[in-house]
């Protein structure tokens, strides 16, 4: 994380702020660090909504919000990823996350 920390910021020398964001928000994943990792996603969303690698976000964003159990943002994130090459990962987490819910009103 600290790694990319510094090149996240924008700065015209700096040609990348959208993938050190990116990759300071998957390993804030990876260590644990959801919140950080949700917040930075957002942010870039924020930020580079026309970035060429949002479907990517959005499929990190969405499996942060399944794994908190914030299943309605989660799908509706799911919903804004046009990629078809995303879609059977997308159905994946929709199996493993969606399958542990016991609330019969959230299934509904």
């Amino acid at each position: 994380m600290e790694a990319f920390k510094g090149l996240t910021v924008y700065d015209q020398a700096n040609p990348y702020p959208e993938y050190a964001s990116y990759y300071y928000a998957l390993s804030a994943e990876r260590l644990g660090y959801a919140s950080v990792a949700k917040d930075m996603l957002l942010q870039i969303k924020k930020l580079y909504p026309t970035w060429d690698q949002m479907n990517e976000v959005n499929y990190w964003l969405c499996k942060i919000y399944f794994e908190r159990k914030e299943y309605f943002q989660g799908l509706l994130i799911a919903s804004q990823i046009i990629d078809p090459s995303f879609q059977s990962g997308i159905n994946d987490l929709k199996r493993v996350y969606l399958a542990n819910i016991d609330d019969i009103e959230t299934l509904k």
